[in-house]
């Protein structure tokens, strides 16, 4: 049960209890109380009841007023699931209307359980508490038990000091006679009392041999949860130590990316550099020409001055010569 439950995470929503239109049976009414036994009465909190063959109603009948008013112990438990019920009928498999209805009051009972579901905690709850109620009834068998004997015993002493009274009045054979009755009274006490114990301690005895059962296959459940969970967690780890390599790698990629602009940035700075140190170079450049210009204009200009006065100084000396010759 603990396994059915567990694997339904987180656990189911509804429980369909489902029942032939008809006389409530014994079987029935046993099955109800075994689910209650084994899953706790706040089962039928999450439960409808689901009367099928409702073409066997008469025209006109309804299951409230043939069935449920008419059985308290049917009454009982559609009460304890809220009143939820609802009639199939199987002449009409493709009515889709019964099974609108049947959805219906399964959505209504999730918004009164405000979407909760039967999980495992409920479960442990009701097998704690089945475990408490076997405690208590054993308590009650053997209060009872202790009640009997003392019981017994307080009238067969009464008894025997009536019979004794008696037998102390008449006669020996009467005596002897009563002191028969007496054995055969003890013997039938002793022999009821033999058969309570033995059908005490074979009670006891199934008991034990049916909570082993159910401890061993509470342990069967609990292994294959534990491997279960030693598989998920490997997965986990595996996918973990995935994760882990490929965020090492995203890492990498980026330092690797962040290294390579920095490179870029430091040859971009360079370059920046080398252009602004070359235009530098080339203003200077520039500037320089700019210089050799004007000396060179200054250069010319004093050469041809210089070529000017020599032309006069040849002028001059000429017309002298001339005039020397002349005179």
């Amino acid at each position: 049960m603990r396994r059915s439950v567990g694997l339904l995470s987180p656990g189911p929503s509804a429980f369909l209890l489902i029942l032939r239109v008809g006389r409530f049976t014994r079987e029935e009414k046993e099955a109800v109380r075994q689910l209650k036994q084994a899953m706790g009465a706040h089962v039928l909190s999450f439960s409808l009841v689901v009367f099928t063959h409702g073409d066997l109603l008469e025209d006109g009948a309804s299951v409230k007023h043939c069935l449920i008013d008419d059985c308290g112990d049917l009454a009982e438990l559609v009460a304890a699931c809220g009143g939820r019920y609802c009639v199939l009928n199987n002449q009409a498999p493709n009515n889709r209307e019964q099974v609108a209805e049947l959805l219906a009051l399964v959505d209504s009972m999730m918004q009164e359980n405000e979407g909760s579901c039967y999980d495992v905690k409920m479960l442990q709850r009701a097998e704690e508490n089945w475990v408490q109620e076997v405690e208590e009834e054993r308590r009650r068998l053997k209060e009872k038990e202790e009640l009997f004997k003392k019981v017994q015993q307080a009238a067969i002493k009464e008894w025997y000091e009536k019979e004794l009274d008696v037998v102390q009045q008449k006669s020996k054979m009467e005596m002897e006679e009563r002191m028969w009755a007496l054995e055969k009274v003890n013997k039938l006490a002793r022999d009821r009392e033999e058969t309570f114990r033995r059908e005490l301690e074979e009670k006891e005895r199934k008991e034990r041999q049916r909570r082993v059962q159910e401890m061993v296959k509470m342990m069967e459940i609990r292994k294959e949860e534990e491997e279960k969970r030693e598989v998920l967690q490997r997965k986990l780890d595996r996918v973990t130590k995935k994760l882990q390599e490929r965020t090492e790698q995203t890492q990498k990629m980026r330092r690797d990316v962040e290294e390579k602009l920095q490179r870029d940035r430091e040859e971009n700075e360079k370059r920046e550099r080398e252009r602004a140190l070359e235009q530098a170079e080339m203003e200077r450049a520039v500037r320089r020409v700019e210089e050799l210009k004007v000396e060179l204009d200054e250069a010319n200009q004093s050469l041809r001055e210089q070529r000017r006065r020599t032309g006069d100084t040849l002028r001059y000396e000429a017309a002298e010569k001339q005039k020397r010759r002349r005179g």
